[in-house]
């Protein structure tokens, strides 16, 4: 029923962060390959950007889009997150320098970028 013209996947590299991104790859191209056969035309339009997240940081040279975000962004994203992805508040993925919601690790990695 949905149509879209951009689909959004986080882009990690093995062994960096956790296996669900992947398996999401997987699932969203398996979509986009029946999308393809039912209507090949609509199909072709649509574009795949796979975005790198805090598992997979980068520099701003690295970067061949970007998407400004205030600080106010990034903590409307992290309640949204708390609210939204409850499963996740205690991830078993934590990083070695956070123990803590991973949307809280991408709140400082921004603030970071701020100062």
């Amino acid at each position: 029923e949905t149509r879209p013209d951009v689909v959004t996947v986080a882009f990690d590299p093995e062994g960096s962060g956790p296996d669900t991104h992947f398996k999401v790859l997987q699932a969203v191209a398996e979509a986009l390959r029946l999308w393809r056969e039912g209507d090949p035309e609509a199909a072709r339009a649509v574009r795949v950007w796979g975005y790198r997240n805090v598992w997979f940081r980068f520099t701003v040279a690295e970067a061949t889009h970007a998407v400004a975000c205030s600080p106010a962004d990034t903590a409307a994203l992290n309640d949204s997150f708390a609210a939204c992805f409850l499963s996740q508040l205690d991830a078993s993925f934590p990083s070695p320098e956070y123990d803590g919601p991973f949307s809280h690790l991408a709140q400082m990695a921004q603030a970071r970028e701020y100062a």
